[in-house]
């Protein structure tokens, strides 16, 4: 298990790096523009096609709570990507990453397992459930 922890962390940080060559961004900069920036605005985006279709669905009197209750669903996502902002809102952005870094490393500790395992579980593991989550509800409803 941790050799497939480091191997795909491993991987992930190379294309991290790879970005500076892309995009002239150190691994700090992209660590904290995908991480958090770029992944709470793609969750908030995979809510739009759900809001769409609840609005449509409440306009025509049909299942008013479920489609209300999934309307507030869809209100979480952009609650929580401004709590994460603001919570990550230092001057730099070094200092953001420093804090992103330190809080990982507060939560492999308190959750005793290891940095790169913590990183995976919510940059990759926490994006690919939620988009799921996320798809599947557009397609039942």
């Amino acid at each position: 298990m941790i050799y497939i922890t480091d191997s795909i962390f491993r991987l992930l940080s190379r294309f991290l790096l790879s970005l500076e060559k892309i995009l002239g961004w150190d691994y700090e900069k992209a660590s904290v523009y995908i991480c958090i920036y770029l992944w709470p605005v793609l969750l908030c985006c995979t809510t739009i096609p759900i809001v769409w279709k609840c609005i449509i669905a409440i306009k025509a009197m049909k299942c008013l709570l479920l489609h209300s209750v999934l309307l507030v669903y869809c209100l979480v996502y952009p609650c929580v990507t401004i709590k994460i902002w603001r919570h990550y809102n230092q001057p730099t952005i070094v200092e953001k990453y420093d804090k992103c870094y330190n809080d990982l490393i507060t939560l492999s500790e308190k959750w005793r397992i290891s940095y790169e395992l913590v990183n995976l579980l919510l940059f990759v593991g926490l994006f690919i459930i939620l988009t799921t989550i996320n798809i599947c509800i557009y397609v039942l409803i």
